[in-house]
């Protein structure tokens, strides 16, 4: 009988560690997805960018040839 209730008294305190962790797991895995969308949303910022950069890029190409052309023209 002691060495079934030793048992018990095991097992309660492993179930107790296991349920602790599970909350830890699940904190932890709350934090990683707001992360991931965190980590999307700075995505489509770096994309808007890039847009962005390559558009600037364009137009002074663009200008740079515009003015050199308008140059030899003369």
């Amino acid at each position: 009988m002691s060495s079934l209730m030793d048992k018990h008294d095991r097992l309660v305190t492993e179930n107790t560690a296991l349920k602790l962790r599970i909350t830890e797991c699940e904190k932890v895995s709350g934090i990683d997805q707001e992360l991931k969308e965190e980590i999307l949303e700075i995505r489509k910022q770096n994309d808007a960018l890039k847009t962005t950069w390559q558009n600037l890029q364009g137009k002074v190409q663009q200008e740079v040839t515009d003015r050199i052309e308008r140059r030899w023209s003369r």
